[in-house]
């Protein structure tokens, strides 16, 4: 990469708090943990993953209102039938989406190299195909998002 199109340190940073929610996402999905579980999970997590912990936090307490919002998009598809590294991606990325903190095509482009990075060849085509798809309505305001009113 040139000095030119290296990642200032907030970008860099959040790249990275992505990256740790998707995992997160990850593990709670494979390992069936409950909300609680969760939630006590992401309270020990250090200060420079709060980024991370709030889209998670967000998508905890959102969670039957997300996947149903992807489901709407797979058409005759049952979320369970993703791969659990790409349902991790999308619900990662649409609650980022309805969060409106950051443009929804940044979100796109993070959710891409995460399925070129973690999933299968097609992961990433179908990921940009889902979310190309998904129309947040109601997204919070940034005040919103960097304040105390998203439950964690």
């Amino acid at each position: 990469m040139e000095d030119s199109e290296q990642l200032q340190p907030s970008e860099h940073l959040h790249t990275i708090n992505r990256e740790r929610a998707v995992e997160f996402l990850y593990k709670i999905d494979i390992l069936n943990y409950d909300v609680d579980r969760c939630k006590s999970e992401l309270k020990a997590w250090p200060k420079n993953y709060s980024y991370a912990n709030r889209i998670v936090g967000y998508y905890l307490n959102n969670s039957e209102k997300i996947n149903s919002e992807i489901e709407n998009i797979l058409i005759d598809w049952k979320i369970t039938r993703l791969s659990y590294v790409d349902r991790a991606i999308l619900r990662w990325a649409v609650s980022e989406m309805i969060i409106g903190f950051v443009p929804k095509a940044v979100v796109l482009q993070e959710a891409i190299n995460l399925a070129d990075l973690y999933s299968s060849v097609d992961s990433k085509g179908f990921i940009n195909g889902v979310l190309a798809h998904f129309v947040p309505q109601n997204t919070m305001d940034a005040d919103d998002f960097k304040s105390d009113n998203v439950k964690k």
